[in-house]
């Protein structure tokens, strides 16, 4: 959309009772999260921001002029800073019991036009939580990753594994079958919010990052090195190819020696 990116817990899925309350949060938490990493020139950026500044925001207090930077930034139109932040502490509390009790979590990397969109009821929550399960596996780095509907299944919900959402008493009601996610992928890719590619009829890659085709070729490319590469094809060329260079220098020695000798 407009490439402005919110990042969040996968976790921050499993938090409160609505939909609006989860995104309210989600974005509050975004936005603090943004602006704790700003470092430089924030006096002087601040001050061509002041008259986008909400009611209650203080210049003589750091974070809040980290925080009116961090909206401009990611285009969001602060609605009271003490809110935002108290909106921040109330996640992060649930993110950091989170990690105490299962660890490091996934992350989400959603476009924030679109987490305003689904919070507005502009876009659909679930199709939403499945671009998130899907978002959460890929990562930044990675250009593609396989990734299967059960594992879609329990992220959607915020949890990471099956494991952790029997542990936190998630209802089977809420469960998408196969088919029921397998739509849902099905429109979002229509949609290009990422292409996929499904090998054998069994196994589904994704990628935010290669469209329909190239994603193809990586899948190929991928499979045929790790083909190699279990057969030893590939070291035994390279041993090959060592093998033939030591025999050429040894024979180069030799020469060399029966020179000095003649």
């Amino acid at each position: 959309m407009d490439g402005i990116l919110l990042e969040f817990p996968l976790c921050c899925l499993a938090f409160g009772s609505t939909k609006d309350e989860r995104l309210n949060h989600i974005i509050s938490y975004s936005i603090v999260e943004h602006a704790i990493k700003i470092k430089t020139r924030i006096n002087q950026r601040v001050e061509l921001l002041e008259d986008k500044a909400p009611y209650d925001y203080n210049p003589d207090i750091e974070i809040h002029k980290k925080v009116v930077i961090a909206g401009d930034e990611l285009g969001i139109s602060l609605g009271g800073i003490k809110h935002t932040f108290k909106n921040h502490s109330t996640l992060e509390s649930f993110v950091d019991s989170y990690r105490s009790e299962y660890g490091k979590d996934a992350y989400c990397r959603i476009g924030k036009q679109l987490c305003f969109e689904v919070r507005d009821g502009g876009f659909d929550y679930n199709l939403f939580t499945v671009l998130c399960a899907i978002q959460s596996n890929i990562g930044k780095k990675k250009k593609f990753f396989r990734i299967t509907k059960n594992n879609i299944r329990y992220r959607m919900h915020g949890y990471k594994t099956p494991k952790i959402a029997l542990s936190e008493n998630l209802s089977t009601d809420l469960l998408l079958t196969d088919r029921q996610i397998g739509r849902k992928i099905e429109l979002l890719n229509a949609k290009k919010f990422f292409s996929k590619f499904t090998y054998a009829q069994r196994q589904t890659f994704y990628s935010t990052r290669l469209n329909d085709e190239e994603l193809r070729q990586a899948v190929f490319d991928s499979k045929v090195y790790w083909a190699k590469k279990k057969a030893g094809n590939e070291d035994r060329e390279y041993s090959e190819k060592i093998k033939s260079q030591l025999r050429l220098i040894k024979c180069n020695v030799s020469k060399l020696g029966e020179v000095k000798v003649s």
